[in-house]
């Protein structure tokens, strides 16, 4: 709205951008900026492959949400398989009304 009527504000793009975890990672690298090593995972079979690139501990997290929803601490690949899968399974349950 803020773009529609020519009032102060955020962009749509930046705010969609922000709320994109990878997109802001690599928005930050792309200027220069420190990041945490990362992967975004798009199937379950990338998983040993990011855990490689990434290491451990690690942090998992969906791409998009708030606040800690699906958020979970690995220690190792097989803390990072059972995470993934509890994590699928609680956003695939979620209802939005």
């Amino acid at each position: 709205l803020c773009e529609a009527f020519g009032l102060p504000g955020f962009r749509p793009t930046a705010v969609d951008m922000a709320r994109d975890k990878h997109r802001t990672r690599a928005a930050l690298e792309a200027a220069g900026l420190p990041t945490p090593r990362n992967f975004l995972i798009e199937r379950k079979e990338q998983l040993d492959t990011a855990g490689q690139h990434v290491g451990f501990p690690a942090v998992l997290k969906p791409v998009s949400g708030a606040a800690s929803l699906g958020v979970k601490k690995v220690q190792c690949n097989q803390d990072l398989h059972q995470c993934y899968r509890d994590v699928v399974s609680e956003l695939s349950s979620l209802v939005v009304s």
